[in-house]
């Protein structure tokens, strides 16, 4: 838990310092790492895993403005995205879903920030 405390401030740090550069969008920031990581599961009809299936969507501004703190809490935990892989195999793997240092702070900086919806032409293409 103590490890956990200590990385959630070292990002709360981190995203301070990016949102004094300029604001994150949901459009332009944290849309390109839900589609990357969380769509193929948090989408209408998501992918099915050993019987678990995703309780929300989340492709659109509208769906996970909502979600905006509780997937920080998942995010920075790091148990969203999930990944089971035990750490003593080092390395990348294919299938890998887990999020960068980066990309918690970044989200996280939005969500804190008020979640923002930005200009949607900064969206990239949907993932089908």
């Amino acid at each position: 838990m103590k490890h956990v405390l200590m990385v959630v401030a070292m990002l709360l740090i981190s995203a301070g310092a990016r949102a004094a550069e300029s604001p994150p969008s949901f459009f332009k920031d944290v849309l390109p790492i839900l589609q990357e990581n969380c769509q193929e599961c948090h989408r209408p009809a998501g992918a099915n895993f050993g019987g678990m299936v995703a309780p929300m969507s989340l492709v659109t501004y509208e769906e996970v403005r909502p979600w905006a703190k509780a997937i920080v809490t998942q995010i920075a935990a790091r148990e969203m995205p999930p990944w089971d892989a035990d750490e003593s195999f080092h390395g990348t793997f294919s299938n890998e879903r887990s999020l960068t240092d980066e990309e918690i702070a970044l989200i996280t900086a939005w969500a804190e920030g008020g979640a923002r919806r930005g200009n949607p032409t900064d969206a990239p293409e949907p993932v089908e």
